[in-house]
């Protein structure tokens, strides 16, 4: 998930950092941004996206 990466490092955020603010494991997001994991439930989503303050269908559906 390219634009995960791209959103978290815009705005300087460690991967412990976004989990602190997101409740996602450090783990499972550089999964996420990886690509070992490319379909997060909707709820993950869901907090991510309020964790970076980025819509949802921004961060996830214009890819």
């Amino acid at each position: 998930m390219n634009k995960l990466k791209e959103m978290r490092t815009k705005k300087k955020l460690s991967f412990r950092e976004l989990s602190k603010l997101t409740g996602v494991s450090p783990s499972y997001l550089c999964d996420l941004e990886s690509g070992k994991s490319n379909n997060p439930r909707i709820g993950t989503k869901i907090l991510i996206s309020k964790g970076l303050k980025t819509p949802v269908d921004e961060l996830f559906f214009n890819e």
